[in-house]
């Protein structure tokens, strides 16, 4: 089975509006909704993984928009990753950091022109170019190789958020307990959780890859079975030779 999958490839003709991350930046970019973006890019991206794929490319050529819809996300080139646990570990730690790369190009309208080394020595030229509630998440993966997904950390931020403004809000003399309750409740309207796999939508979008998924179980399984029955039989034929 070869080893690269091009979903777009894959994909029946229809009349769908879908767009390439790199067009969607080039006449629709708004920088209020990059974090809401890439926090879908990355649960597409935690999903392809959980299917055993990892990103082919991060070109923004080959990331599409679908259905003028910032949740539908899809990466077009993907690969069938090793069954090893170490490098499977590896490569997801590989595909979170290159997605960073990506984003923080994007924040700061160099992609382009950016290359990794650069990026890693340098990093703090960067920061000014980027949300301060997520600088400490790109800085882990940039400078220290952290294995985070983005939407894991926006939502470990968000608890640590409400817990915070629970303790502060407890804090405040003269304010009854109805008023209280009203308060952290309107805030953590604010304080977005986001869905770290976005299953819903994602089942849709990658349903291919569980035939792909399938396919590599049977071959992984078929293999190991062929090769213990040929041993079988080469020792019988042995016995039977002596």
């Amino acid at each position: 089975m070869d080893k690269t999958i091009n979903l777009k490839s894959l994909e029946k003709p229809n009349n769908a509006s879908h767009v390439t991350l790199g067009y969607w930046l080039s006449n629709y970019y708004r920088k209020d909704e990059l974090l809401t973006l890439f926090a879908n890019m990355d649960s597409a991206m935690k999903y392809i993984h959980s299917k055993g794929f990892c990103i082919g490319s991060f070109n923004p050529k080959d990331i599409e928009i679908l259905n003028d819809s910032l949740s539908q996300i899809r990466f077009n080139n993907l690969m069938v990753m090793p069954t090893d646990f170490l490098e499977r570990k590896d490569i997801v730690r590989e595909d979170i950091k290159k997605s960073a790369f990506l984003q923080i190009g994007i924040h700061a309208g160099c992609l382009n022109c950016l290359r990794p080394d650069f990026l890693k020595s340098n990093f703090n030229d960067f920061v000014n170019f980027l949300p301060e509630d997520i600088v400490p998440y790109y800085k882990g993966v940039i400078e220290r190789n952290a294995s985070v997904y983005l939407g894991d950390f926006l939502n470990e931020k968000r608890k640590r958020d409400l817990v915070a403004l629970e303790k502060e809000i407890d804090g405040v003399a003269g304010e009854t307990s109805t008023n209280k309750r009203f308060v952290k409740s309107n805030m953590a309207g604010h304080l977005l959780e986001y869905d770290s796999m976005n299953s819903k939508v994602n089942d849709s979008i990658y349903k291919q890859l569980n035939n792909f998924s399938d396919s590599a179980f049977v071959s992984c399984l078929t293999i190991p079975t062929i090769v213990a029955i040929l041993g079988v039989v080469l020792t019988i034929i042995i016995l039977l030779l002596r």
